[in-house]
């Protein structure tokens, strides 16, 4: 993909998105009748290349205003790369053009922060940006043309983060802030523009419906602007029209077991052309009502008698058809797939989960029987997982067809089921499927504008790789108030294998400041419960540090000083020795710092961590370490 530098708005190629180390800003916006292409910009830039003045030597300067005021704010807020579409795609290329929109879902997704930029709406519709002023926006908001273009169904999903702007390109708030009112408005839930619930749990016709009244300038564009919500991929062929809509709805049937694809129209909709695809997505309209399940089909046996001396595996989009012997056993089944131990030659069973009966649990924590997308009392073969423990060792048999599994003797029957055969496609909210990157969860309550504090992915991710540790877990409670713990597993190196930071805010303060601890220890268990010191622990009370004195870095972000608030806390290394000789004697340091963030610097921090290799003898380590051992007493 290409990317504009923030600071010179020159284009520059990146093999992949997560290759971009510190992150990217991507813009979302409706295009005007002329706009600058990836040719322009190169142009622009060869043209500077010659100029002999200072000011003329910045591409930036001499791009077009929506370019150069996306790159300058990209830049305020601290990101050295954005992608904009009308600029950061060769589509004199039919090839780039073909993985840039097959893979358009993904860059926005991949991005720090989305701009979608509203220019038909003006500041003045948010005075002061409260909650008791966001349905006074309803009527504002809602009638931007924004909302009414097909591509920008996908940059409202996909990004983590999406900051709407201005006409004049101040901020307005962000999908989180507006979640509720976007609902109204779009059909899509406002738990999933808050990243409380994957868009993947919601059935097909529910997606399709979320395109609503939207328009595209091409017919093929309906189509191509839904693949990343549907996780598909086809070739973009300009010209063929509408059946670019009925080649997207025959590569979902392939993959998807998913019925609701039938599911649209009513009585009003059907003529003498009407046939089992839609024509456009409009003709969904509002399904709310149709669910599915992840795995559940609605394939019936075909009755055809077959011997059992014969096992018949076939792939279907719901998971592996197999004609097998199946055990029931109490509570458990298994397969029995004449596997034998290659020491002993004693029969191997694989275990089985049924999903048939699988549930999730509503808002209250009470199971439902609903399932997505799935009609009740229809019959089919049962459905199953590979259960924990995958395998399980059984006595050889005495005949065929009798098994004794943990003392009870059981008997198999040849039965049609379907075994899953891939992850699901439901996965956790702003989680993509085929990332390289380790998976950081969303944290709802650090999505708002207003969010009391915000930990970036690409931050958490780096203060991992400094760790050089195998994993990081987040607990993130429902309760509010409670705090955030993140869990980071150190490598080999270090003695304490575990680093927990706890961040919360203190709810005996009537101004709910935010605080922070962090807690070094063996193991990896999670304590019940996590305390702080009003004293030691509010940010407020922490040292302060100007980012002028904190390196190039820094500098680099912005050129005016801010000042974070820092705490460091030691880390002891293993110690290795040489025959009888101590060789390394380092320890590390860890650096806690919370900033205003460039985004909302009047209620809003943003926490980094950093690790530091020191000698254990240098009088930070040592301070460090003898106040951690004061506030551990």
């Amino acid at each position: 993909m290409w990317l504009l530098s923030t600071d010179r708005a020159e284009l520059h190629f990146f093999a992949d998105p997560e290759d971009v180390e510190d992150g990217y800003a991507t813009l979302s916006h409706v295009w005007d009748k002329e706009e600058q292409s990836f040719q322009d910009v190169q142009k622009i830039r060869k043209k500077c290349a010659r100029n002999l003045t200072a000011k003329g030597r910045n591409p930036r300067n001499f791009v077009c205003e929506k370019i150069r005021r996306c790159c300058e704010l990209a830049e305020s807020h601290g990101y050295k790369w954005v992608w904009i579409d009308t600029c950061c795609i060769d589509k004199t290329s039919s090839a780039e053009l073909s993985e840039a929109i097959n893979s358009m879902f993904r860059y926005y997704a991949l991005s720090s922060i989305c701009y979608a930029y509203m220019r038909d709406v003006t500041p003045i519709a948010f005075p002061d940006g409260s909650p008791q002023t966001y349905y006074r926006a309803r009527n504002h908001l809602g009638t931007s043309i924004w909302f009414g273009r097909g591509w920008t169904l996908q940059e409202l999903v996909a990004p983590r983060f999406l900051l709407f702007l201005s006409e004049s390109w101040t901020t307005l708030g962000t999908k989180a802030d507006f979640a509720d009112i976007l609902e109204d408005d779009t059909g899509i839930p406002a738990t999933v523009l808050r990243l409380e619930a994957s868009y993947t749990e919601y059935s097909i016709a529910q997606r399709m419906s979320w395109y609503g009244k939207r328009e595209t300038t091409r017919a093929e564009d309906e189509a191509y602007c839904l693949l990343g919500l549907f996780g598909v991929h086809i070739p973009p062929l300009y010209g063929e029209g509408r059946n670019a809509f009925r080649r997207l709805q025959e590569e979902i049937m392939k993959q998807s077991t998913d019925t609701t694809l039938f599911a649209w129209g009513g009585t009003d909709k059907w003529d003498e052309n009407s046939c089992l695809f839609a024509l456009t997505p409009a003709w969904f309209g509002r399904r709310n009502m149709l669910l599915r399940d992840h795995e559940c089909g609605n394939i019936v046996p075909d009755g055809n008698a077959r011997g059992a001396e014969n096992k018949t595996f076939s792939v279907t989009p719901r998971g592996i058809r197999a004609y097998v012997p199946i055990i029931e056993c109490r509570t458990r089944t298994y397969a029995d797939l004449h596997w034998l131990q290659s020491v002993g030659g004693y029969p191997v069973l694989l275990c089985l989960r049924s999903t048939d009966n699988a549930t999730r649990q509503d808002e209250d924590g009470e199971d439902t029987e609903w399932k997505i997308g799935s009609i009740r009392g229809q019959p089919g073969p049962p459905a199953y997982e590979v259960d924990r423990p995958r395998l399980l060792e059984i006595q050889a048999l005495s005949y065929p067809g009798i098994y004794t599994i943990q003392g009870e003797v059981v008997r198999a029957s040849w039965q049609d089921v379907f075994i899953k055969h891939r992850p699901s496609p439901r996965h956790i909210p702003g989680q993509l499927p085929d990332s390289r990157l380790p998976f950081i969860p969303a944290i709802p309550m650090q999505l708002p504008l207003h969010a009391p504090y915000r930990f970036d992915p690409t931050d958490i991710r780096k203060f991992q790789r400094q760790l050089d540790g195998p994993e990081v877990k987040i607990y993130n409670p429902a309760v509010p108030g409670a705090p955030v713990r993140y869990r980071f597993r150190a490598g080999h190196k270090w003695t304490s294998q575990w680093i927990t930071i706890n961040v919360g805010q203190c709810l005996r303060k009537e101004e709910n400041p935010v605080w922070a601890t962090l807690l070094v220890t063996n193991h990896g268990h999670k304590e019940d419960s996590v305390d702080h010191d009003c004293q030691f622990d509010h940010i407020s009370e922490w040292p302060t540090r100007d980012s002028s004195d904190s390196g190039k870095e820094s500098a680099n972000r912005s050129s005016d000083a801010v000042t974070s608030h820092q705490k460091d806390f030691p880390l002891a290394s293993r110690k290795f020795y040489h025959g009888y000789k101590l060789f390394r004697e380092e320890g590390g340091l860890i650096t806690l710092s919370f900033a205003p963030c460039p985004i909302n610097p009047a209620r809003t921090l943003v926490l980094k961590a950093s690790l530091e290799v020191v000698n254990r003898n240098a009088p930070t380590w040592q301070a460090a370490a003898i106040r951690y051992m004061v506030l551990s007493s």
